[in-house]
């Protein structure tokens, strides 16, 4: 079953054609990888599917339903959720706190209900303090929960901005470069993480240039040049693929 198809999505920055017509479809329950050079147009599709960017022509489809034209905050109501290249946490804020911010959207009390503290929000705030332990736990962070944010080794952080994104309980969880300045370990530990998601029957998109991590962790890719897709497959297909060899990939980069 699908989760995810794009249909000829297109746009442009200026006279920059970021994506070009990109079409392509996700079924549920798999890892999914987006890979490419840099300025490939990689995060721009991200940017197209969470609705941070408006596309100029082309559909964005979830769960069978269109989502072109929602604000960022509606598809992840929807169950859509996402981390970022750069890192975007709450420094100052605890590591808890942070959890918690992604709950915002699955919250139901009402401001008379919050102001009078009525039992409702009451018991909602103690359910929603046991779900954002739950997912710290789950990304092996519930020791550090009083930290500031900020204070967190950088893995820690990527961990902790996932664990913020499984906070909203997305059906679909996109990952933008979860890898990147990570070390050896902290690599291999996120492997583990990710599939541990998937069996917690979350879609996972993700775009990273680890290719060993890719390797591993991915179902199935999708290749991207200058913003068009030019290859798509299992990780070992698109590893022995001319194209992407030239394109992307290079003779050193098969032969590791």
């Amino acid at each position: 079953m699908l989760i995810l198809s794009l249909a000829g999505l297109t746009k442009t920055f200026g006279g920059l054609v970021a994506v070009a017509g990109v079409t392509l479809s996700i079924d549920r329950g798999r890892i999914v990888g987006l890979i490419g050079p840099n300025g490939a147009g990689k995060t721009t599709v991200f940017n197209l599917i969470t609705g941070s960017v408006k596309p100029d022509d082309g559909h964005v489809f979830f769960s069978g339903r269109t989502i072109n034209g929602l604000k960022p905050h509606q598809v992840v109501a929807l169950g859509v959720a996402r981390t970022f290249q750069t890192i975007r946490l709450f420094p100052k804020l605890t590591v808890l706190d942070n959890v918690l911010s992604g709950r915002h959207c699955r919250l139901t009390s009402g401001v008379i209900a919050s102001f009078l503290r009525l039992p409702s929000q009451r018991l909602e705030e103690k359910l929603v303090l046991k779900r954002a332990m739950e997912e710290l736990e789950f990304v092996g962070l519930a020791e550090t929960w009083a930290a500031p944010a900020g204070s967190l080794a950088y893995g820690d952080q990527r961990r902790l901005e996932i664990a913020r994104a499984l906070a909203t309980e997305p059906k679909l969880l996109i990952l933008d470069e979860p890898a990147g300045g990570m070390n050896e370990e902290e690599t291999a530990e996120l492997v583990g993480l990710v599939r541990r998601i998937r069996d917690r029957d979350v879609t996972v998109f993700l775009i990273e240039h680890d290719m060993g991590f890719v390797m591993k962790v991915c179902h199935h890719l999708f290749v991207m040049e200058n913003g068009s897709l030019i290859a798509s497959g299992a990780p070992k297909e698109i590893q022995s693929d001319p194209r992407v060899i030239e394109a992307y990939l290079g003779q050193d980069e098969i032969e590791t």
